[in-house]
């Protein structure tokens, strides 16, 4: 009797709208590793295949199959991405499209019936994929008496492993706590060296300190007042909310993040602050640049593209001098935003960035929190702070269009009056993309996912180990709590 393997990864896709899996191949390689070294498998017994299309893939497969006996125990192990397409499960290949799922894909009911038929009388599939619940409703035999049983091992859920043993059907895997592909309400922020999430009761932040280790703090959310309930009112007063709670973090996050490095000699300007300010300086400062930085923020997108039009004005079409301010507004923006990602700190930011967003989608796939699982999820996200950032652009550009341009100083003032109705809408659209999944929403997240790829990078593993760490510590007793409800 011999254990034979049959591992097919897929890590790498053709197909550039298909996210790949690094952390996939990583962990199939120490496999075979493991394998090969430790367990003392032969190579005569094990088949490993690497990103390959479809057709190497089942010839592979059907060349494995042909060398089984009857005393063999066979392991059929797949890791990449999955799909289910109405009531089959379709495992991908290096050239599958995402527009042609069931002619460059695997699927699962032919793979499985053909190890069904080989001579072993025992056969494990292990499944390491999206949607590979689905696969314990699938592989039925139509009531045909097959003397072997296939054991089929999903891992799926967080922290949840489905082991079924049957010769017949097998039983549905859901998960335990959330349906598939829900969407959660728990969200985050990156700060310094660390990453806040805030969930339906807490918020926590993980900070790396210059030791290595994690400080980690956890506090209750305040009890939510009407006004933050009620649509469009809840737009403007959960932006304020959320701008100051993220300021407060991104400022103790600095403290920790740079505490034991040495302080150079204090200038006298810097002694006169601290004697005048005592304890309250960092604050203060802090409150100061806020405010300064909000006074940027008016002047860069409100007054600077009306000047620059009102200048132009002789140049241009009456129609076009909306459109042109817009236009003004989305390159400052997008040009700010190249520009800060080429500096050394805010690579690091937009990393741990990164790592909240992955770990949430990890979270939203129904996976157990761990770095590996969390490394190979999309670093982008539909309900982002880069993605409301510029619907409030878009919005404010289709609204601006009705306000006057006999008066620039008039403009300006009824711009700056129509803000909060600009967020209030942007909130609520931004809201729609976090919970839906469909072609309007999908039309209005593309821009911001598109952006996103400037203020996201990809993290390591000690950011994504913070990252963890805060959802970890905001989750609900009832993970049913973190779902956003329809």
């Amino acid at each position: 009797m011999a254990v034979k393997w049959c591992v097919v990864c897929s890590s790498h896709y053709e197909d550039s709208k298909i996210t790949e899996l690094e952390g996939a191949l990583n962990s199939v390689k120490k496999l075979q590793s493991v394998i090969v070294s430790e367990l003392g498998v032969s190579e005569e017994d094990t088949l490993f295949i690497y990103d390959k299309n479809q057709y190497e893939i089942t010839t592979e497969i059907m060349k494995f199959e042909n060398d089984i006996q009857k005393d063999d125990v066979v392991v059929f192990y797949f890791c990449g991405h999955g799909i289910k397409v109405g009531d089959e499960l379709w495992l991908f290949t290096n050239n599958t499209i995402k527009k042609n799922i069931e002619m460059t894909a695997l699927n699962y009911n032919i793979i499985i019936r053909s190890l069904r038929k080989s001579p072993s009388k025992r056969v494990f599939v292990i499944l390491d994929c999206c949607n590979s619940g689905a696969a314990l409703t699938m592989g039925e035999d139509n009531g045909k008496d097959i003397k072997k049983e296939v054991i089929c091992i999903a891992v799926c859920g967080s922290g949840y492993t489905v082991l079924t043993g049957r010769r017949n059907r097998m039983n549905k895997s859901e998960h335990p706590t959330c349906p598939a592909g829900f969407k959660t309400s728990i969200g985050g922020q990156a700060i310094i060296e660390g990453v806040m999430m805030k969930g339906p009761k807490k918020t926590a932040m993980s900070v790396r300190k210059q030791d290595g280790t994690l400080y980690h703090e956890v506090w209750d959310n305040p009890q939510k007042k009407w006004y933050h309930k009620v649509p469009f009112v809840r737009g403007v007063t959960n932006f304020i909310t959320s701008m100051l709670d993220g300021y407060k973090c991104l400022m103790k996050s600095a403290e920790i993040a740079t505490e034991g490095i040495e302080d150079e000699e204090p200038s006298k300007f810097d002694r006169w602050l601290e004697e005048k300010f005592g304890d309250k300086l960092v604050k203060t400062v802090g409150y100061i640049s806020m405010v300064l930085g909000l006074v940027l923020a008016m002047l860069l997108f409100v007054y600077l593209p009306a000047q620059a039009v009102s200048l132009c004005k002789g140049f241009l079409p009456a129609w076009s001098y909306s459109l042109v301010e817009g236009l003004i507004k989305l390159g400052i923006f997008i040009g700010y935003m190249a520009l800060v990602s080429l500096m050394p700190d805010m690579k690091r930011l937009f990393s741990y960035h990164g790592a909240e967003h992955k770990t949430i989608a990890c979270f939203e796939a129904g996976e157990e929190l761990t770095v590996e699982n969390v490394r190979k999820h999309t670093r982008f996200h539909p309900r982002c702070g880069t993605s409301f950032i510029f619907l409030v652009l878009f919005i404010s550009i289709l609204l601006s269009s009705v306000v006057t341009w006999n008066s620039l100083v008039i403009r300006v003032a009824l711009k700056l009056l129509m803000l909060p109705l600009v967020m209030a809408i942007a909130y609520e659209l931004i809201r729609l993309a976090g919970r839906h999944d469909n072609l309007f929403t999908r039309i209005v997240s593309w821009p911001g996912l598109k952006i996103q790829r400037l203020t996201t990078r990809e993290p390591d593993d000690g950011m994504i180990e913070a990252a963890i760490a805060s959802i970890e510590a905001v989750l609900p007793e009832d993970l049913k709590d973190a779902v956003w409800g329809e």
